[in-house]
């Protein structure tokens, strides 16, 4: 009886209250911890002088053609930077230059990081590629928000010859880590890819093409299709579900099989991913070597030169000096 009593004490005056201010402790840290966050998300916002994307039946969604767009970036209301974006009529952004004479060609391929968000028509990578290396016409198809499923559809279903004069050159796939998510079915990119090309691996870990991802019946795609409409503010700064193997695999394939359809309607050219990315979710690297595909890395040396001066405070996208410098890595260490 009296070993019950102390029992009974024992918990009434000590574990209970310890695991009540535990549980008070750990909810105001979560509670701070949401309220901080959202309170940097909200001060960094983008103003755009017209709509930077318009829906594409094919991949998603394209940039819009003989387009000029102006881009402020804002901090607490006080302008951190002012660029402006052309495009062709194509709707590719433009590398303002004299070609005339040059014989081959540089297709850059990839996301915001590639079209050059934050800098100007001079300050891109494709436009630093091209002032190094003399031979090649710079084509920026960069695409903003973007991942490489869309470029796989893209190249299955067009024929880039007709937009590429020059015979041969080198095709560039710019990856960052974040395309694994995207090309995959994840939060928060869903919501904005969900009329984008839809690839899995199939039983024999080939590449199937499935429609776009709203065509997805299932009940796990639905959920998340319904998730990314509700704008919870979690899933704006987390991805959700976490990056499997299989994601990963998936996207190493969707890039391997780029590669081959570039190589299709280029076959006289180089193919290679300029990689500005670590391998903190997915070793890309490896699977990349299994594959066959050149690589150059560039996140390292970029790091190291530039510290913070390598991307764009409040924004993430490489500054011009970052750019510059990526082009000229790339240009050094072609395969």
């Amino acid at each position: 009886m009296n070993n019950k009593i102390f029992h009974v004490n024992l918990i009434k005056k000590i574990i209970i209250p310890k695991a009540h201010s535990w549980l008070c402790f750990s909810g105001w840290c979560l509670f701070i911890f949401l309220f901080l966050t959202n309170a940097q998300a909200a001060h960094y916002y983008s103003t755009f002088s017209r709509p930077t994307a318009e829906p594409d039946l094919v991949i998603g969604h394209h940039n819009p053609s003989d387009a000029t767009i102006l881009h402020k970036f804002f901090r607490d209301n006080k302008e951190l930077f002012e660029v402006t974006y052309h495009t062709d009529h194509l709707g590719h952004r433009i590398s303002p230059g004299k070609y005339e004479g040059r014989n081959k060609f540089a297709l850059f391929m990839g996301c915001s990081f590639t079209f050059g968000v934050g800098v100007q028509d001079n300050e891109t990578v494709p436009y630093y590629f091209a002032e190094k290396q003399k031979d090649y016409v710079p084509y920026n198809y960069g695409l903003g928000a973007s991942g490489p499923h869309q470029f796989l559809r893209l190249l299955e279903t067009k024929n880039l010859r007709e937009e590429i004069k020059e015979e041969q050159g080198i095709g560039i796939f710019y990856y960052i880590e974040e395309h694994i998510q995207r090309a995959t079915m994840h939060l928060p990119s869903i919501g904005w890819l969900r009329q984008s090309p839809h690839y899995e691996l199939n039983q024999n870990q080939e590449l199937e093409y499935q429609g776009n991802f709203e065509e997805d019946k299932s009940l796990w795609a639905q959920l998340l299709l319904k998730l990314a409409f509700q704008n919870f503010d979690y899933f704006t700064h987390h991805i959700f579900p976490r990056v499997s193997k299989q994601d990963g695999d998936t996207t190493c394939k969707i890039i391997k099989k780029i590669k081959s359809e570039f190589l299709k309607q280029f076959p006289n050219s180089q193919f290679v991913v300029l990689y500005n990315s670590g391998d903190m979710i997915y070793p890309m690297k490896n699977c990349l070597k299994k594959e066959g595909i050149n690589y150059v890395s560039v996140a390292p040396r970029v790091n190291i030169q530039l510290g913070k001066k390598a991307s764009i405070y409040g924004d993430g996208h490489p500054t011009a000096l970052a750019n510059e410098l990526i082009a000229n890595i790339l240009a050094e260490e072609l395969p």
